[in-house]
């Protein structure tokens, strides 16, 4: 009777623990980007609110970059969806890895993607910016049939410091 009880428990226990996966699962799935897994807008959007009540709570800069692929139409229109698609793929690696653990990368839009840079001043975070423009534009991305293809980005830094005083 009592090894029946178990069965039933252990079996009531797998189920659960299956259930928790599913929604953890769903969760992820609803914070990132198919094409590219990197974070989507709503993730960004929530962690923007998160990050920028946090700066100022403690005072510390926080510093958000947009970054947007130039002349993404072109890729597509030339070189079809799948070599655009590719593109996207490779950039978000190779954006992520000039980035800290703590950074926040999304997938903004179509081709756009937010960077938060929390505790970062803003000439550390234009020497950021800088730097993934450079790795970006050092990379051939290649493409269907063994092409290689060069990309560039234009990218824009705003930040939040709560220890300026506002200009008056």
């Amino acid at each position: 009777m009592a090894t029946d009880f178990m069965e039933r428990l252990a079996a009531i226990v797998a189920i659960c623990l299956e259930n928790v996966a599913n929604q953890e699962r769903l969760r992820h799935l609803g914070m990132t980007d198919p094409l590219t897994r990197a974070y989507n807008r709503r993730y960004f959007d929530q962690r923007l609110l998160e990050e920028a009540n946090r700066a100022l709570r403690s005072r510390q800069p926080l510093c958000c970059m947009m970054l947007d692929v130039d002349h993404f139409k072109r890729i597509n229109d030339v070189s079809g969806h799948a070599a655009g698609d590719a593109v996207l793929r490779e950039m978000t690696l190779h954006i992520k890895a000039q980035l800290r653990a703590s950074d926040v990368m999304a997938r903004h839009g179509g081709e756009e993607f937010a960077v938060l840079l929390p505790q970062t001043e803003i000439r550390a975070a234009l020497a950021i910016a800088e730097r993934i423009r450079q790795t970006v534009a050092e990379v051939r991305f290649v493409i269907a049939g063994g092409a290689g293809l060069a990309v560039t980005l234009s990218l824009g830094v705003a930040t939040l410091d709560p220890t300026r005083k506002p200009d008056t």
